[in-house]
């Protein structure tokens, strides 16, 4: 796998979210996208924050396709 490449304002903006966004899923995903972006494995990412490996692979996916929009929630059907 080719590692994640992050700019300063990216990395800095994923910290900032990773602490202080209001939705847990959202600060999780921002703190697994910077935590690839250092080298770890999917594998290892996804033990860190006890989670599936697709489920990471779906982060990167999102990221790669509509960074920091790809780490927000989509809309979910009411009933």
């Amino acid at each position: 796998m080719k590692r994640l490449m992050l700019s300063d304002a990216e990395r800095r903006t994923l910290r900032d979210m990773g602490i202080f966004h209001p939705h847990s899923r959202t600060r999780m995903r921002a703190q697994g996208i910077l935590r690839l972006s250092q080298r770890l494995t999917l594998q290892q990412t996804a033990d860190e924050f006890s989670v599936h490996l697709n489920s990471v692979e779906q982060w990167r996916q999102r990221w790669n396709k509509l960074g920091l929009a790809g780490l927000y929630e989509g809309r979910h059907t009411g009933r």
